[in-house]
């Protein structure tokens, strides 16, 4: 229960009457956007047209067929281009 109710409130536009582009622009922080490959709750097609939204931001897609599940360590390959990605991100100039 708790996570449909994360799942229903998660909504960044919240904040803006519903516009998703205008939240989105207030993100300054540098971002990398990593969806994974086959994840169909978050389709890397999606990831990708909310990430031409976010200045200073770049698309890196993680290649699993594990999908969201993926996040949970399930492929040793997806965690360590996770781990890369934060380290590229974490090396980078501010």
């Amino acid at each position: 229960l708790s996570m449909a109710w994360k799942w229903q409130r998660g909504d960044v536009s919240r904040m803006t009457g519903g516009n998703l582009k205008e939240a989105l622009d207030r993100i300054t922080a540098k971002t990398f956007v990593m969806p994974i490959s086959h994840d169909m709750f978050f389709p890397p097609e999606d990831c990708l047209y909310e990430q031409k939204m976010i200045a200073k931001s770049e698309f890196r897609p993680i290649q699993s067929i594990d999908g969201h599940l993926a996040l949970f360590g399930t492929d040793p390959n997806a965690v360590s281009q996770i781990d890369a990605n934060l380290k590229d991100l974490l090396d980078a100039k501010v």
